[in-house]
């Protein structure tokens, strides 16, 4: 399902609805966005929810680690904090190339969060791109 979001607050609401959706359902979930759009706050604001229903936060695979699989989704000695299989997990990504390398072999329900990032964030990022302007003749 796509929805088109014209704010940030619109597409948390509608992240935030889809991810629990999946949830109920019992899917995987992937929450995909650059900086700055709400992935960990979502994944931690629905933690309560996620563990009430045998889900596992995963961390976000590091530089789309191609063991990632390996090393969180199926039972091995790499994985020490537990043998048993993760069957239920949510994770961030920043990078649509870590699903064809990283995750390439689980199933899951993307959801997209890269249209808008948080508004202070925006502010700080123009203000820091002003400060550099103004102080780039001393590069």
């Amino acid at each position: 399902m796509t929805t088109i979001t014209n704010t940030f607050e619109e597409q948390y609401a509608a992240a935030k609805n889809a991810a629990i959706k999946a949830i109920n359902s019992g899917e995987n979930i992937v929450l995909f966005g650059k900086a700055a759009t709400g992935k960990t706050h979502l994944s931690q604001e629905l933690r309560s929810i996620l563990e009430d229903n045998d889900y596992t936060i995963l961390p976000p695979p590091h530089k789309c680690d191609d063991d990632y699989t390996n090393k969180f989704l199926q039972p091995s000695n790499k994985n020490k904090k537990s043998k048993k299989y993760i069957s239920k997990w949510i994770t961030t990504i920043t990078e649509l190339e870590c699903i064809t390398s990283s995750l390439k072999y689980s199933s899951f329900v993307l959801v997209n969060m890269n249209n808008h990032a948080h508004p202070d964030y925006e502010k700080k990022k123009a203000h820091d791109e002003a400060l550099q302007d103004e102080w780039q003749w001393l590069y």
